[in-house]
């Protein structure tokens, strides 16, 4: 039920742009957690191959790889094997370091954006209202609310 709550106040929060951002993320951290899944469990069989490359004639998936490229070798097919394991496992870390490029850059713009409109309307607000509040206090509640939203609420998601 928390989760809904959580879902249903960024309904009303977050602009029609930023939900679409927000989703694009969220569909993007699925994808690299899929891509970073499968290049770890590329090692095993590697390893494998590594040990012991007489499983190629063995494993049929293997052999039957091995018989369609036509490798001349063992030797070979390990090389290729162990490149394709490399690169998968840097193109994994890749979308990694994007996906944590976007969402820390989408979490600072929603800061920005959110912060300006803040400050905006307090710079609209009437004389008396200052008189009556610290403005250490307002700037002090106003910094601990927009990165409370975006520390604790926005980012994590």
């Amino acid at each position: 039920m928390l989760f809904q709550d959580i879902i249903n106040d960024i309904k009303y929060v977050i602009s029609l742009s930023d939900k679409r951002k927000f989703l694009f993320i969220q569909i993007l951290m699925i994808i690299t957690a899929l891509i970073e899944l499968s290049s770890i469990l590329s090692i095993i069989p590697f390893i494998t191959l590594v040990l012991s490359p007489e499983s190629i004639y063995d494993n049929y998936l293997l052999n039957l790889i091995y018989i369609k490229l036509n490798f001349n070798s063992t030797d070979q097919f390990l090389i290729y094997s162990g490149l394709i394991t490399l690169l998968l496992l840097i193109s994994s870390t890749v979308l990694v370091i994007t996906t944590k490029y976007k969402i820390i850059k989408f979490n600072q713009n929603l800061l920005v954006s959110y912060g300006s409109h803040f400050f905006k309307s307090f710079l609209q607000k009437d004389y008396k209202f200052y008189l009556s509040e610290s403005s250490n206090k307002i700037i002090l509640n106003l910094h601990d609310d927009l990165t409370r939203l975006t520390q604790g609420f926005v980012q994590p998601l």
